[in-house]
């Protein structure tokens, strides 16, 4: 039989936001924010890895206290979904990529799967919240853009 295909998740997470600065590591009932979102996220089956994607070294240093995977990106990305597909590019054996929103505490694993499962498919969904690696070595060229969120 063979394996399951597997997503890789990205969790894109800023400190320096206009609005709250320091959200990924604000406390919740005893744990930061991104720790919950990234345990959440961690419980899809549909993900074979999940990252946090942060220009920060007390982000980065936090999502390794608590045994979290996580990359460093440049600072000057307009989007978290830029810092994603920075992330994303250094991946190549995965062919699809989910972005989770790293201000989802509470997130539903199962509707990660949900997003995950079209892409798999050879029918592809009009509009999906994941998107095709561009740097997956098998693709010759882009089909389906980088997503829509």
């Amino acid at each position: 039989m063979q394996e399951p295909k597997k997503a890789l998740g990205i969790i894109p997470a800023r400190y320096a936001s206009t609005r709250f600065p320091g959200k990924p590591l604000v406390d919740i009932a005893g744990k930061t924010m991104i720790q919950r979102v990234y345990e959440q996220a961690a419980q899809a089956d549909s993900l074979g890895l999940v990252v946090v994607a942060t220009d920060d070294e007390r982000i980065a240093d936090h999502v390794r206290a608590f045994g979290g995977a996580v990359q460093l990106t440049r600072s000057d990305h307009p989007s978290g979904t830029d810092r994603c597909a920075e992330v994303a590019s250094r991946y190549h054996h995965f062919s699809v990529v989910v972005n989770i929103q790293g201000d989802e505490p509470f997130l539903d694993p199962r509707q990660i799967d949900l997003v995950a499962a079209p892409l798999f498919s050879r029918r592809r969904p009009s509009f999906y919240a994941g998107y095709r690696n561009p740097g997956y070595p098998y693709r010759t060229k882009p089909q389906y853009g980088k997503g829509s969120f």
